[in-house]
């Protein structure tokens, strides 16, 4: 069975709208919208959930992952990359120092950060990207 008819059929079942299911799921009504449509509402290219999303699905459904992902049509691709950011090798160097500091120490440089990010000329100027699904 598609993905799409599994979602769509567990609402109707439970009479719950798109957005219900999503607050059950942790995930917007819009991605429930993609997921039930099979394609993304933004480049109209064939939606890839990834395997954290299926989890919410499941979870929000009252299943199983592996029921979930045993149910769906072998031919569904599934994205295994993680949705947080890969992170640049100074991101990681920032982790690594701060986490030698003691929690004082984790403090005092949380504050310094905060401090940069409220001056202007240290703010980036390029727009961020918009949550992927």
């Amino acid at each position: 069975m598609r993905l799409s008819e599994i979602v769509k059929s567990y609402r109707h079942l439970h009479s719950l709208s798109q957005e219900e299911l999503g607050n059950r799921c942790g995930l917007t009504k819009a991605y429930i919208s993609m997921i039930e449509n099979e394609k993304n509402s933004k480049n109209k290219k064939k939606i890839t959930p990834r395997i954290d999303s299926l989890a919410k699905l499941a979870q929000g459904m009252g299943m199983e992952l592996d029921e979930l992902v045993r149910s769906i049509d072998k031919d569904m691709v599934v994205s295994l990359m993680p949705t947080t950011p890969i992170l640049t090798d100074e991101e990681l160097q920032l982790i690594a120092d701060f986490r030698k500091l003691n929690r004082e120490g984790q403090n005092a440089a949380l504050g310094v950060v905060h401090a940069y990010t409220l001056m202007e000329s240290y703010i980036k100027k390029e727009k961020s990207a918009v949550g992927s699904f």
